[in-house]
């Protein structure tokens, strides 16, 4: 009896649900069991939201996105700094393009290509640094 067919018989007879594909690699079976080991943060939701940010679809994922515009590079550093901050402690890292005095924002849980309770909280925290700097 090969490995496989060892680690075959042990699931099939697991009361867990495992989504592994024996004949695919490690990493061709990792976007396809990331739902099973994601949490409550980490599952698609419906955006019910009347904020600044505007879900749309791009790439091929849905994704919040929010324009943000600095009145001088001081407060575009500051707001990248603290962005980057929270998000490498959270993990959980926004694509974000610089254009002058812009920075687009958009959020999304890359391993889903949706947006998820992560994305929707780390976009309250981005808000909330950018409201700072614009009532400074």
């Amino acid at each position: 009896m090969s490995i496989n067919n060892l680690l075959e018989n042990i699931i099939s007879k697991s009361q867990n649900k495992v989504n592994f594909d024996f004949s695919k690699s490690y990493k061709e079976n990792s976007n396809m069991s990331y739902a099973h080991q994601a949490n409550s943060l980490d599952l698609p939701i419906e955006i019910n939201d009347s904020s600044k940010w505007e879900t749309i679809n791009h790439d091929g994922a849905q994704k919040l996105y929010c324009q943000f515009s600095f009145r001088n590079y001081k407060h575009l550093i500051y707001f990248l700094n603290e962005v980057i901050k929270e998000s490498d402690r959270r993990n959980h890292h926004p694509d974000m393009f610089i254009s002058h005095k812009d920075v687009d924002v958009f959020l999304y849980t890359h391993a889903l290509n949706d947006i998820t309770e992560s994305d929707i909280s780390l976009s309250k925290f981005v808000m909330e640094v950018f409201e700072d700097i614009v009532h400074f």
